[in-house]
């Protein structure tokens, strides 16, 4: 009896192991959604972003600004505001006469001079060069925009000056 409990034990293991052969066992991690070499991404792209090679549009275009009125009233307390704003942003590259011989144009690009060509700028077109940027200079869209009109009336003051 020994001999034939023995067959039935080695037969039923055998039963076991082929009858599981063929049942799939663990498969959902080979069968998860995952990006696959030289693939694209399958997901979409967030709100708002920008794709690569691509910018953001200007928040004001230069034609446009042609035309905005400065709304902040130019008082002696508002172009002492402008003017500590100009020590923090402007000062560096343009200089304190706004000769542009900042301190830093040894040994960068010399900006223009706030004394030359800008005095024919309207004030809309340097709020919108202050908002942009242009050319090295960074845009500046982190200062709030009532600071941006104060800056203005201190650049027409500095503009005026000998």
């Amino acid at each position: 009896m020994s001999r034939v409990r023995a067959l039935v034990a080695i037969a039923s293991a055998w039963l076991v192991l082929f009858a599981g052969w063929g049942c799939p066992w663990f498969t959902n991690m080979a069968d998860q959604p995952s990006v696959r070499p030289y693939e694209s991404e399958p997901r979409p792209a967030v709100a708002g972003t920008v794709p690569v090679g691509y910018a953001l549009p200007p928040a004001i275009t230069y034609e446009a600004a042609n035309t905005l009125p400065n709304p902040v009233p130019p008082t002696a307390e508002v172009r002492a505001r402008g003017k500590r704003l100009y020590e923090i942003n402007c000062l560096v590259c343009h200089g304190a006469r706004g000769a542009g011989d900042g301190p830093v144009v040894p040994k960068f690009v010399r900006p223009p001079t706030l004394k030359g060509a800008s005095r024919g700028f309207s004030d809309g077109y340097i709020y919108a060069l202050i908002t942009n940027g242009r050319g090295n200079m960074p845009s500046y869209n982190r200062i709030p925009p009532e600071e941006r009109w104060q800056l203005i009336h201190y650049l027409r003051a500095l503009q005026s000056s000998p």
